[in-house]
């Protein structure tokens, strides 16, 4: 679950807008296969990893519009995340996302 904040802004060069939004909100993260391999042999003592980590997400998108309807989004993510046990390191994400977004315009009656 995200929470979103958006502000828009309208690009003077084109008379476009431009959203900008910052989104946050919890993440879970759940360990289902484990499969560790060194030269494609299977590694028997590999280490342990947590079957089940919490923490937090958060990032920012922008949407530019190219048409009144059609609009691409370009963001980044970011979070981190523990299984809350001792000795057990956390883990850290990073990603960048992109969309392209259509919208229907609903009729008036």
């Amino acid at each position: 679950m995200l929470f979103k904040y958006k502000q828009t802004f309208i690009n003077h060069y084109n008379s476009k807008p431009i959203a900008v939004s910052f989104v946050v909100g919890p993440q879970i993260g759940v360990l289902i296969k484990q499969n560790v391999t060194l030269d494609g042999v299977k590694v028997s003592n590999a280490p342990q990893y947590n079957k089940v980590e919490a923490g937090v997400l958060g990032g920012f998108d922008f949407d530019l519009y190219m048409m009144r309807y059609m609009y691409l989004t370009i963001g980044a993510r970011t979070g981190f995340a523990s299984s809350f046990q001792k000795n057990q390191p956390m883990s850290f994400q990073l990603g960048i996302t992109t969309q392209l977004n259509f919208r229907y315009a609903k009729k008036i009656k």
